[in-house]
């Protein structure tokens, strides 16, 4: 059987995370994208406390590479200026 699996450099899980993903995130000190689900309230109590504005993308499911290359393409034309 042959596959691949690509993950994320860091996941973080269990009591505390929230906080530890905050402090993180403002390390990063750039522009924030939150990819989450459906429900946008079970993003809010990270997106309430991560002080830099957030762009968001709704995907269901798991993303795919596709799916996130293509939001971040219109992120892009959106936050680029018009000249």
């Amino acid at each position: 059987m042959k596959f691949e699996f690509a993950s994320a450099g860091r996941i973080l899980f269990g009591p505390g995370s929230l906080a530890e993903a905050c402090a993180e995130i403002q390390r990063w000190n750039g522009q924030i994208v939150v990819v989450r689900g459906k429900s946008r309230q079970r993003a809010l109590p990270l997106l309430s406390r991560i002080s830099e504005p957030a762009a968001e993308i709704e995907i269901t499911g798991e993303p795919t590479v596709e799916q996130i290359r293509d939001a971040m393409t219109k992120l892009r034309d959106i936050r680029s200026p018009v000249v």
